[in-house]
């Protein structure tokens, strides 16, 4: 979307993004990075300040001016250290001393020297503080240096330690904000190039971005009651009921907030239904804090809440225990935050004073009186160290068990964090199902709509072998995939008569025999599954699916071109996930994210690792000369935030984060019904990443004598194993499921299909009837309206192929017809860049009808204006229609030239 070449300004921010991220992020994806950093555009939360961030950098120079006062900040205070270190360590030498003579040596407060002659300017540790002014801090009691760490300490170098404890204090904070904001500085002009250049390709493409629709919404009604809204939408509500509350964005509530306060007003009523605890798509704008705090404080006399407290849907050891886990969970996160701010930062504590526990103060159900299924929960210990396979080999005993029990495979759920967990654990039940392990009776099936990858297919993965070979016949590793495909469904008894042939070169040859040449991708694709009977194969019917709307949506917008579908299966293979139905003999695994709202008899939850840590961009401001220069800077969230200016902001997310981390194990600890597996690792000591589970089962705070939530006499600790409850028969109702046949997949193939043309199928080679000229004159206008570039003409085509206009054989005449056109002087420098070109651009006339010349080649302030004619006749109309294109061109102030194009001759008249 962004051309480099004519941007060179951009060219030199992105390039120097690059290095800053090679230099301080140790990343050599930059690509990616530079993606990660596009996708801000889309956000919500950036598009807020969007029409800031323009603003801001429309002056350039005093924006580089601005940034330059910040990196002085940096320079400065780098400058003062480095000169107390030079004479620091002058000092230490003359002593005939080194940093690691005092105390604790390389871990002694010493080394802080080294580090800031090295570039590194980090805060001194504590170690460093308290030997201030204590020379017995200085040195170990078996020291043999004692009497020069004496002299060295009277000869100036405590006064130098202390001086460096006055710089960080009076300039840290401005330092540290400076740093942060200078490793970020080259998004500020690529996101605000970027923005612009959305828009305005917006504005020509006519297109509306559905992310910027409560954008829009938050235009129209900012500053008007509600009463203006009801004009526009010509009737009037009295009740809203918002679902889903704890998922609605700010911006969205600022959009309902009217509607809802005039409702109340005129004495009606509205519900909000919501739960805080399942508020886990903040990544997508969702705010908890709208119904948890929000709603509370703005409509204090207005409110009647109610708690559903009674859980109709978990068995009652369930219940007990989630009531008791989330209880202390509650209070670990809350002391954890706690404790982390108070270190950093007294003045907030009060902000964040209890609301994780006031968030989860309605935790706690009710077990409804008729519930006599007792449950059970099992919370199995495994080594912090313990890798991916180790855990999987711990699942098959558990599936086993239960299958035994009486439970369907379907009634048993895994729950996962990634995507990739997901396909990780698929692939391990496939394997351990066709290993000598595999028990006889229990399916090991594993269902997943979400880590199915398109590209673990054995029929994609052969049809995209023979597409490769149509691409180079010389590749080695595509022939040895065919000729094992092949073999595999000899196997299966497949009846296609390719397989009669023995000799690879006659496969092949056979095969392109069957596959028409001037075809597209995805005719091609249909051929090799008819030739080949693939879609006998009901496995692999969803895959053949997938494929082929993969290459449909690929062919949209690049055309047929073989070589550039190839290049991007390749970089996305192992991306594109495909969608199936379960049935009751597989298990289930789904993302926690996915599973919410859904229930399972079994949940069994085997990665329980963190993902609270949210290293994107924060969007910050201050009044704090000189960085409230810029309103609002983006910068990076990480923990050297903690030391900056915008420590308040770094909280506010951390704080969030913590959130996030609570309810997600809530959702997924609420979905199941019988029974609970928890695979949890050991607490790791001194680790900073927030440990919920480890903490919570190393203590022995679960079952206490204070708790009134479980029964003690239920709880059994087994070896690693805490148990909860007894597993128990599963007594299923003896009705039937319902069963459906998959549907076949329906092959059309090129000879047989069907174009919804309003003409004969020969339209292009029949100008002789009455009429037809004039409407292949209509949509070869049509057509080049859309060639900018000649690299256009294959998508155009296959596009009014794909809408019915043309059919398949007239995208190889009409395109052989057109490269033979263009290709020729003065026609091929119109059509290879060197031009910008407008097409049907529409010219105001005033006091008069529009004007529209079918291809306008603007260069610098020379003008070129081309209109096509398809008749045999010149006509002296098309000169004066010329005549006055070329005059309001002049009229604007361009230097314009005027050519009439005969397209069928190839003639041309200068005007």
């Amino acid at each position: 979307m962004i051309d480099l070449d004519e941007n060179k300004e951009l060219q030199d921010w992105l390039c120097n993004f690059a290095d800053e991220q090679i230099e301080n992020e140790n990343k050599f994806n930059i690509i990616q990075s530079i993606k990660d950093l596009g996708n801000e555009v889309f956000k919500e939360n950036f598009y807020s300040r969007a029409e800031k961030l323009r603003s801001l950098l429309k002056n350039k120079e005093l924006a580089a001016k601005k940034m330059q006062e910040i990196k002085q900040i940096a320079v400065g205070f780098e400058l003062k250290l480095k000169q107390i270190t030079q004479q620091a360590l002058l000092l230490i030498e003359r002593h005939n001393l080194s940093v690691l003579d005092f105390a604790y040596g390389k871990a002694g407060f010493a080394t802080v020297f080294t580090k800031f002659s090295d570039g590194t300017f980090e805060k001194p540790s504590k170690r460093f503080y308290a030997a201030i002014n204590d020379v017995e801090k200085w040195y170990s009691k078996k020291s043999d240096k004692k009497d020069e760490i004496q002299s060295i300490y009277n000869a100036g170098l405590n006064n130098m330690m202390q001086s460096i404890v006055n710089i960080f204090e009076e300039e840290g904070k401005q330092y540290y904000t400076a740093v942060i904001i200078l490793k970020y500085r080259y998004t500020l002009p690529i996101l605000a190039d970027l923005t612009d250049k959305l828009l305005r390709y917006c504005g020509k493409e006519n297109i509306f971005l559905l992310s910027n629709s409560n954008i829009l919404v938050n235009e129209i009604i900012k500053e008007n009651d509600s009463p203006f809204i009801y004009e526009k939408i010509g009737t009037r509500l009295k009740n809203f009921m918002i679902d889903e509350f704890q998922d609605t964005s700010l911006l969205q509530w600022q959009n309902f907030k009217p509607l809802v306060e005039n409702s109340l007003a005129e004495g009606n009523m509205s519900v909000l239904v919501g739960d805080v605890k399942q508020s886990i798509y903040r990544w997508r704008n969702g705010d908890w804090k709208l119904l948890g705090e929000t709603i509370p404080d703005e409509f204090i006399n207005n409110i009647d809440s109610k708690n559903l407290d009674t859980n109709w849907r978990s068995s009652r050891r369930v219940i007990e225990f989630n009531n008791r886990f989330f209880q202390l969970a509650a209070q670990h996160v809350q002391n954890t935050f706690d404790a982390l701010i108070e270190e950093d930062n007294t003045e907030l504590s009060d902000l964040y004073k209890d609301r994780i526990l006031n968030a989860y103060k309605g935790n706690i159900q009710n077990i409804p009186e008729n519930n006599k299924s007792r449950g059970y929960v099992q919370v199995q210990s495994i080594p912090d160290d313990a890798k991916s396979q180790d855990i999987l080999e711990m699942l098959p005993p558990l599936i086993e068990d239960a299958q035994m029990r009486g439970y369907k495979p379907s009634d048993i759920v895994f729950l996962v964090r990634k995507n990739s967990q997901a396909t990780e654990l698929v692939n391990f039940f496939l394997d351990y199902k066709a290993s000598s392990a595999a028990k006889e009776g229990i399916s090991y099936n594993v269902f997943s709509s979400e880590s199915v990858l398109l590209n673990s297919s054995s029929a994609v993965r052969f049809i995209i072998s023979i597409l490769q070979l149509r691409v180079d016949y010389n590749n080695d590793i595509a022939k040895a995939y065919i000729k094992f495909y092949i073999n595999t469904l000899r196997e299966k008894e497949i009846d296609s008569e390719v397989f009669s042939l023995t000799d690879f070169d006659q496969i092949w040859n056979s095969l392109l025999s069957k596959i028409i040449y001037d075809s597209s991708i995805y005719a091609l694709v249909e051929q090799i599954i008819f030739t080949f009977k693939l879609s006998d194969i009901a496995l692999e019917i969803p895959f053949l699916f997938a494929l082929q709307e993969a290459i449909n949506s690929f062919e949209v917008v690049n055309g047929a071109d073989l070589v550039h579908f190839l290049a991007i299966w390749e970089e996305q293979k192992n991306k594109k996930y495909i969608s199936i139905a379960a049935n009751e003999t597989d298990m289930n695994v789904l993302t926690i994210h996915k599973s919410k709202g859904l229930e399972y008899k079994i949940v069994i939850i085997p990665f329980v690792s963190n993902s609270h840590r949210n290293d994107g961009i924060l969007w910050c401001s201050t009044t704090i000369e000189p960085f409230n220069s810029f309103e609002i800077l983006p910068v990076k969230n990480q923990k050297l935030l903690k030391e900056t200016i915008y420590q308040k902001e770094y909280f506010e997310e951390l704080f969030l984060s913590y959130v996030d981390e609570l309810n997600i194990y809530y959702v997924a600890f609420t979905r199941a019904a019988d029974e609970l597996y928890l695979l949890v690792p050991k607490l790791k000591e001194k680790s900073e990443s927030l440990q919920i589970l480890p903490s919570i089962f190393s203590s022995n705070s679960f079952i206490s004598n204070e708790s009134n939530l479980m029964d003690k006499d239920s709880w059994v600790e087994n070896g690693s194993n805490l148990q909860y409850g007894q597993p128990s028969i599963c007594q299923h109702s003896q009705k039937q499921a319902e069963s459906f046949d998959t549907a076949r997949y329906q092959i059309t193939l090129p000879k047989s299909s069907i174009f919804p043309h309003s003409r004969n199928s020969n339209f292009f080679d029949d100008f002789a009837e009455n009429g037809t000229r004039k409407s292949y004159g209509i949509l070869m206008h049509k057509i080049l309206e859309k060639i900018i570039q000649k690299e256009d003409i294959e998508k155009t085509l296959y596009q009014f192929y794909l809408d019915g206009v043309i059919s398949r054989k007239e995208i190889t005449s009409l395109s052989g017809m057109l490269l033979e056109r263009i290709e020729k002087e003065p026609f091929l420098a119109w059509f290879n860049g060197t031009y910008k070109v407008l097409t049907e651009q529409t010219i105001l006339v005033p006091k008069s009808s529009t004007k529209r010349p079918d291809r306008i080649m603007i260069k610098e302030n020379k003008a070129v204006i081309v209109d096509y004619k398809f008749t045999k006749s010149k006509d002296p109309e098309h000169l004066l229609q010329m005549q006055e294109y070329k005059y309001l061109l002049s009229e604007i102030g361009y230097e314009t030239d005027a050519i009439l194009w005969y397209f069928e001759t190839g003639e041309t008249i200068a005007v």
